[in-house]
């Protein structure tokens, strides 16, 4: 775990934030890159700062797909579907989530699949589907 998941994990937003764009800042790769801005959306989602959230993410999209790592395509894209639930976006939020478990079940991460299988719930439930979210 980065020090910016265990910051976003305790609730330290800003610091979360700061800690993402300093790493950033001195990150060598495609992966190191787009990790960093992965957390730093993690932190602005904490903070309801939606729009930069998401285009964070934007940015980290063609880097985590460079460096084609499932587990963070996973968190990538499971952290896309929260950003959109807030705004009432359900079917985006529903495709993002179904991204974020494809991507789980390839990384082999059973933590990434419960997040995945949670977020499904929630697009499911947003969009009046009682029943699916339920399952």
């Amino acid at each position: 775990m980065t020090s910016a998941e265990l910051q976003v994990e305790l609730g330290h937003a800003n610091a979360a934030i700061e800690t993402g764009r300093a790493a950033l800042a001195v990150a060598e790769g495609p992966s190191e890159r787009a990790a960093a801005l992965i957390e730093t959306a993690a932190g602005m989602r904490l903070l309801d700062r939606l729009d930069e959230g998401l285009a964070a993410l934007a940015t980290a999209q063609p880097l985590a797909d460079t460096a084609a790592l499932p587990q963070m395509l996973s968190r990538l894209h499971h952290l896309r579907g929260n950003l959109l639930f807030p705004r009432g976006q359900a079917a985006a939020c529903l495709h993002e989530h179904t991204l974020a478990l494809k991507w789980a079940e390839t990384a082999g991460s059973v933590e990434a699949q419960a997040n995945a299988l949670g977020g499904l719930g929630d697009a499911y439930f947003q969009g009046g589907r009682m029943r699916s979210a339920h399952a």
